[in-house]
């Protein structure tokens, strides 16, 4: 699967990651195909970004649950952090969105 390096320079640009990323700062971005299996990667990163789309079209692998278990593993939950899911494309009607997601994650739409 390729990776967009646009995709990494924006994620970086967006996110002030490069001050954080000199050789003394405090953190590390690997960059890689993020839906591969890792056993490695549990409870390890603090985001995680996706380039969602190839070609236009929103890959597979996405859209079933548990790709986002997977993903879920990787990630360090920081009790007093917050974690966001951006997604680009035409806006959802909220209300009807809201029905189709888990409870934790439709109390969170508005």
């Amino acid at each position: 699967m390729e990776i967009d390096e646009v995709v990494i320079d924006k994620a970086r640009e967006y996110f002030g990651l490069s001050a954080l990323e000199r050789p003394k700062g405090r953190l590390v971005v690997k960059t890689g195909d993020a839906l591969l299996p890792s056993p490695e990667a549990s409870g390890r990163y603090a985001g995680i970004v996706l380039d969602m789309f190839c070609r236009g079209v929103m890959l597979p692998l996405l859209e079933e649950e548990r790709t986002w278990v997977e993903l879920n593993r990787g990630m360090s939950w920081k009790k007093a952090g917050q974690n966001y899911l951006a997604l680009t494309g035409p806006l959802p009607e909220l209300d009807e969105w809201a029905g189709l997601v888990p409870s934790q994650l439709s109390e969170m739409i508005y």
